[in-house]
């Protein structure tokens, strides 16, 4: 996806019926749990792919304090849930790590994964987390 397209979705109302995106979870904070998630979902033209927007709101967590969570890749070994995580890609001068992760599931087959983690430092001094 080019830069340009990125931010024609990022910047497009979401919120909006004509936008095509629809809301998928919206979990509001409950019980000072502290932490809000809303999810929207909408597919792109042309193919069978599902872009997804996720808006969290954690309290008491900066950006910062993410960052140094993923990068503490024994302390995300160390998780009972997580059976093999290790950090494959990293490019500091671009704010982007790729992790790859097997987890056990509840219920169902272990699930692996790729986690491209980047960090964009915006022009309004706000600093987007991209987690695809």
């Amino acid at each position: 996806m080019t830069e340009e397209v990125f931010d024609g979705y990022l910047n497009e109302n979401y919120t909006a019926k004509e936008s095509g995106w629809t809301r998928a979870i919206n979990k509001l904070e409950t019980k000072g749990d502290g932490m809000e998630c809303i999810i929207y979902q909408r597919k792109l033209p042309n193919t069978k792919v599902n872009l997804i927007r996720s808006d969290y709101k954690l309290k008491g967590v900066t950006v910062e304090h993410y960052r140094v969570l993923m990068d503490d890749v024994d302390k995300l070994k160390a998780d009972k849930s997580i059976q093999e995580f290790k950090l494959i890609e990293n490019k500091p001068a671009e704010g982007k790590k790729v992790y790859y992760m097997e987890m056990k599931m509840p219920l169902m087959k272990n699930r692996t994964a790729l986690v491209d983690v980047e960090f964009i430092n915006r022009d309004e001094g706000k600093t987007l987390v991209m987690l695809s």
